[in-house]
């Protein structure tokens, strides 16, 4: 908790005390999280040093889990330091050991045929995204940030919340999702519901329930992956706009084998580099399909822009998301510090840097097929 709300100092010494005592677990639940923490203090030959010492004599009865992860981390310090090849074999041992204990009935090509199947329904009109709200709607105005993981959309979250004050944040929490799950309210004298009306006002009672304070004006809701529910945000609130990061296809597949995902039905997509990348452009025939059929607002945004103009390049993502709201923002929630969900968070503290700009061309030789099916992907992006 300390770690997550910027108190970084006070973390580390606490991790490091704790996980030098005795009394501290074996199974690395100390050590992992002070060598993260150590890492991003100056210590990243130290940490390298411990994690492998703690690899090399972790007893049998280790949980898996943390084997894994301490597996990750070793390869993103590895490949912070230089060390390209040694961090790609400890990454695919990492990948390897994770496929082994996941359920058997998850499939890594699954949520692109999903998403192949929504794409192909847009395209046919079978699928719709049409809003059909009058303006002039007091609930708030709901902004997704969308796009595929990894493309800077906690970057993108810390500019808008310091930019926007009172801005909520729903930080990927399922609320459209569990949304859909509940039960449908009775009509009401008999009238008939719309079900999407009624949809929307189930999603805004759970944001408020999960952010524990009341909607205030302007909702950020930050679910990336979230492509195939856009038609069903757009007809189901009012006051909808979209955002979606753009950032080079290749950097994203890369990023993504580099980051631990916990356990659920995509995790295997992100293990296997073809699989992934099939995702990724699956996401974004997706998402080009069904921007040509929007009838709300949308923006594209690209993180290499954020990145080279961190100055200018936010002012356009704040315009849009508050561009003729003349309820203008609320104070609910405070001025609290900034923090987010995603395990990026750490780095989306950071002063904004271009060292992730075209990481994959080192591991080029190794995913030569992957790359092969995001190149023309990423040549039509304009990278």
């Amino acid at each position: 908790l300390m770690d997550h709300l910027g108190h970084e100092e006070e973390a580390l010494e606490l991790a490091a005390r704790w996980a030098g005592t005795t009394s501290a677990p074996s199974d690395g639940t100390f050590i992992l999280p002070w060598c993260r923490m150590l890492s991003r203090q100056d210590g990243k030959a130290a940490a390298l040093d411990i994690l492998r010492e703690w690899l090399s004599s972790a007893p049998p009865t280790t949980p898996a889990h943390l084997t894994i992860r301490a597996k990750y981390d070793l390869a993103r310090l590895e490949d912070s330091l230089g060390q390209p090849e040694r961090a790609w074999e400890d990454l695919r041992s990492a990948h390897r050991l994770y496929q082994r204990i996941l359920p058997k009935h998850y499939h890594p090509r699954r949520l692109t045929n999903d998403l192949r199947a929504v794409t192909e329904g847009i395209r046919k009109g079978r699928i719709t995204a049409h809003s059909s709200f009058e303006s002039g709607s007091e609930e708030p105005r709901v902004v997704l940030l969308a796009g595929f993981p990894r493309s800077g959309t906690t970057l993108m979250q810390r500019l808008l919340v310091e930019g926007i004050p009172g801005l909520q944040v729903n930080d990927e929490r399922d609320c459209m999702g569990v949304a859909r799950l509940g039960p449908p309210t009775p009509p009401v004298g008999g009238s008939e519901v719309d079900p999407f009306r009624q949809l929307g006002r189930m999603y805004l009672e759970l944001v408020q329930d999960t952010l524990g304070c009341p909607n205030g004006n302007l909702l950020l809701d930050k679910n990336p992956g979230y492509v195939h529910l856009i038609p069903t945000y757009a007809r189901a609130l009012p006051d909808f706009r979209v955002i979606w990061p753009l950032r080079d296809p290749r950097d994203v597949l890369l990023s993504c084998l580099f980051v631990y995902v916990p356990p659920n039905p995509t995790t295997p997509a992100f293990l296997e580099a073809t699989a992934l990348a099939a995702l990724i452009k699956a996401s974004y025939e997706c998402w080009h399909a069904m921007r040509d059929h929007l009838t709300v607002p949308w923006m594209e945004c690209k993180y290499e822009d954020l990145v080279q103009d961190p100055s200018g390049e936010p002012a356009k993502l704040i315009e849009f998301v508050t561009a003729g709201s003349a309820r203008g923002t609320s104070s609910n929630g405070g001025t609290r510090p900034w923090s987010a969900l995603s395990p990026t968070y750490a780095e989306a503290r950071r002063p904004v840097h271009d060292r992730s700009i075209g990481r994959w061309i080192t591991y080029e030789s190794s995913l030569k097929d992957a790359l092969r099916m995001l190149t023309p992907l990423a040549k039509s992006l304009g990278y």
